[in-house]
This record gives structure tokens, sequence and C-alpha cells, in this order.
């Protein structure tokens, strides 16, 4: 629970610009300081313990936004953006677990999944960050402000269900394939714990919007297996320059 009662997206957005008065120009370290925030490493943060920051300015104390009864309920999702000081995105963003169960359910229609809920019917509240050059330790980042992101449409029905369709057809059709990584030379690809790496044929960043992109914590650990491959955790990212471009048409709140 938080401690104030927001009853509309006008209140969020009211609460937003206050949050971005009062703490505009503050590096992460300094916000983490601000609030309390327990740490492990400074030095070392993951881009999560935004969401600690933005539930704290709110007054709560949860550690995700998904637990804060608010954000679930007006099904708002909260994300990182980390800017160059030229206004450019610094790295692609994941948005959300591909549900397996719903990919390999033939008759699912796309209006009825997870996926075109997301999209559709949610909404993307992003805490911008601005970093002076790729060198930049995150807790040095400055926090800029909020913008608040719907997709369009078109958007959804061009691009997420196309790669939505793609996926189904790898997964239904028997297509699907475990590709070995290569290097530049040909070489494959070993990660440190001397595994050659691979990956599914899921639509890749180089040809698609939205993409496939597998995550997890633990390299060695491939908990998933679909069609017989084992695999990471799935999941469906955005290109960097496109929702950029995106926010770049929405005035700070």
């Amino acid at each position: 629970a938080l401690k104030e009662d927001f009853d509309s997206y006008s209140d969020i957005d009211a609460k937003c610009h206050i949050l971005t008065s009062k703490y505009k120009g503050k590096t992460v370290e300094e916000l983490i300081d601000i609030f309390g925030i327990e740490v492990n490493d400074i030095n070392n943060l993951s881009k999560n313990i935004s969401e600690q920051i933005i539930v704290r300015m709110f007054g709560g104390k949860s550690l995700k936004m998904r637990n804060v009864e608010l954000f679930r309920k007006i099904g708002m999702n909260m994300k990182t953006i980390v800017l160059s000081s030229k206004g450019a995105r610094t790295e692609d963003t994941k948005l959300i677990r591909i549900d397996f169960d719903e990919i390999e359910n033939g008759s699912l229609t796309f209006d009825n999944s997870s996926i075109y809920d997301f999209f559709m019917n949610r909404q993307m509240l992003c805490i911008v960050f601005e970093e002076k050059d790729g060198n930049q330790r995150f807790k040095e980042n400055k926090f800029v402000g909020f913008k608040r992101l719907c997709f369009e449409d078109k958007f959804v029905d061009e691009e997420v269900e196309t790669t939505w369709n793609n996926i189904r057809d790898l997964v239904l059709n028997n297509k699907l394939r475990d590709i070995v990584v290569t290097k530049k030379d040909g070489t494959p690809k070993v990660n440190k714990t001397g595994v050659i790496s691979s990956a599914p044929n899921f639509p890749k960043s180089k040809d698609n919007t939205i993409f496939v992109r597998g995550d997890s914590s633990d390299s060695t650990s491939k908990p998933l297996t679909i069609n017989g491959i084992r695999m990471y955790r799935q999941y469906l990212w955005i290109k960097g320059k496109i929702i950029i471009e995106m926010l770049s048409n929405i005035n700070y709140l």
C-alpha cells in the first residue's frame, strides 16, 4: 500500500511532477541515500534498483512495483530509461516474459493473449535518467523525470502481432532450432562457465522492432524446454532507438 491515494492517472501525473521538481538532477547514489535503500555494492548496481527508488518516491516500501496494489490494479509497469547527454537511448528494453502455454495453444488468438493485454491495456511509467557517457556507472546517472507511455494500436498490430505470429509458427510447426552463437571468425562463442553459447532462432533485434531474447541470472541453468530445446526464460524486448522515438513525442510529467 501507498501512503497517498491516487484515483486516476492524472493524480499519478501530478505526483510525478512534484517528485521531478524535488529530485531532478539527483544521482542514483544520492536518491539511494535519501530514501535509505540498502545495497550490497554501490559500484555494481542493477537497474532494478530504480523500482525501489520510484516506490519509495511514492511512499511505499516494496522492492517491486508489481507488489504495489495501486500499480497492479491500474495496470502500470515501470521501466528505467537511460539516455545519453545527447538524448540517445543507450540500450534495448526488456518488456514481458513470454507465456509458452499460450504460444502452444493453437486456438488462442492474439487479442486474447497476455502479450496483447500488456501492450494494449497497460501503460509504462518510465523513470528517465541521463548519463554523460557509456563508461559512467549507474550510480552516477542523474534523474531527469517521468514519462508515461501508451503503445499505439498500429504499432501493436504491425510490430507486436507479427513477432507473436513468428514465434507461434516456429513452435507449432516444429521450425524451432537451437543455433550456436559464433564469433566474427566463425568459431563458437564460449561463455564464462566454459559452455558453448547457443540460442533459439526466435525473432532477433536485427530484423524486428519487437524481438525475443533469453535472460537468466545463471548462465549454466536453462529451466525452460520447448520442442525438446532447453533454453533460458524468454522475453519480448523493444529496440532502444524505437522506444526513445516514442518517448521523444511525449512531454515529461
